[in-house]
């Protein structure tokens, strides 16, 4: 995480300086306050809460409907950040994410709905959810 400001102390190297951290009420020796996963330097950029492990990016369902030909997945959010939407079929690590859509948060939930007409039955799709576009 690179966004401190020259000169700034970060005892846990978590990208906050250790006045943030204060400031913030998060521990300035705990890169991960409420121990979500995510480093406070990390939550105050996504604009999820550091002392809150349930505030935290993450897919909360995905559904599809076979009919419509078509994927809507529902993750948490932060209202007026935006997200971008990425896929790839495999899960080989050569295999590389394709953004096949870009959100702006209206509230603590976002849905997006992504027509897959190519997809054959079977076939595996692979989603994750980025901050930022």
């Amino acid at each position: 995480i690179a966004f401190l400001q020259a000169g700034a102390q970060d005892a846990d190297e978590d990208g906050l300086s250790d006045g943030e951290e204060l400031a913030r009420g998060t521990l300035p020796n705990d890169p991960d306050t409420d121990q979500d996963g995510f480093l406070d330097g990390y939550e105050a950029l996504l604009g999820t809460d550091p002392l809150d492990a349930t505030s935290l990016l993450r897919i909360l369902s995905l559904s599809h409907d076979s009919d419509a030909g078509s994927v809507s997945i529902m993750w948490a959010s932060v209202p007026n950040q935006t997200y971008t939407i990425e896929l790839r079929t495999g899960l080989d690590p050569t295999d590389l994410w394709s953004a096949v859509a870009t959100a702006t948060a209206q509230e603590a939930a976002s849905v997006v709905t992504l027509a897959n007409p190519e997809t054959a039955m079977g076939e595996a799709r692979f989603y994750r959810i980025r901050f930022g576009d």
